[in-house]
């Protein structure tokens, strides 16, 4: 972003000046009479300990960190802050951080059709959603992120042999590479990356990994299927599964 004034206070003063309640007024010294909107902003956001919020996220990894930006962002949208001024506020702290800036909701945000035939902000757990040319169910709903799961088998690919793992496997590179490749740039870049463990009792454990796209484990199974939102022919059909920005 240009014209970080964020940035510019804490070359000079050090990041804990984000920790301070002088904050405020080095702000108001740099915006009172440039910008009174953004002043206006950046006093709400302050108020409601957004500074601190964020420098206290600095020991969590990229992707732990984007679910508590998008919780922050989230809570200045409920006070009134259109959301995607939320977003650039806390992208605009976050960028002085280091951090990588999360995305907004796109707008409008992911819809569903209802039973009624309405449309509904968030999609319902168990119901039908289109997403990049194929059609996903949604198994669960956290932190304005949903888990979907394929519908349909899209492909044959066999995960091989016992003693490869996830993180070698060539199903893995294909999920991740061609097939994430034919989402377009917008659709890939609502795609949340997730940090994958494994715990199978039938193969290889191996290193946890980030993926943008991965299969669904054991104990994932086993929860969603005993929910009934997952109705599998057999229990070892393979369908592609990722959580997604709402």
């Amino acid at each position: 972003m240009k014209n970080n004034i964020i940035k510019e206070i804490m070359q000079k003063h050090g990041k804990n000046v984000l920790l301070e309640s002088r904050l405020l007024s080095l702000v108001a010294d740099k915006l009172q009479n440039k910008d009174p909107q953004m002043l206006k902003r950046m006093r709400l956001a302050i108020d409601e300990g957004v500074p601190q919020k964020l420098h206290d996220l600095k020991f969590l990894n990229e992707h732990e960190r984007g679910l508590k930006m998008n919780t922050i962002a989230t809570v200045l949208d409920d006070l009134g802050m259109k959301t995607e001024t939320a977003y650039e506020i806390v992208n605009y702290f976050g960028e002085a951080l280091g951090y990588k800036p999360i995305a907004a909701p796109l707008s409008p945000p992911l819809t569903a059709a209802s039973t009624t035939g309405g449309i509904q902000r968030t999609p319902k757990i168990g119901s039908i959603i289109p997403f990049g040319g194929y059609d996903w169910r949604v198994l669960d709903v956290q932190n304005n992120k949903a888990l979907i799961l394929s519908e349909k088998i899209i492909e044959e690919r066999a995960y091989k042999r016992k003693d490869i793992t996830w993180e070698t496997c060539k199903l893995r590179r294909y999920l991740n590479g061609a097939f994430y490749n034919k989402f377009s740039s917008q659709d890939r870049a609502r795609i949340a990356e997730t940090r994958i463990t494994t715990n199978n009792p039938w193969y290889k454990e191996g290193n946890a990994t980030n993926d943008k796209i991965f299969l669904l484990s054991i104990q994932e199974l086993a929860l969603y299927y005993a929910h009934g939102h997952v109705a599998l022919a057999n229990i070892s059909d393979i369908r592609p599964a990722l959580w997604l920005n709402l």
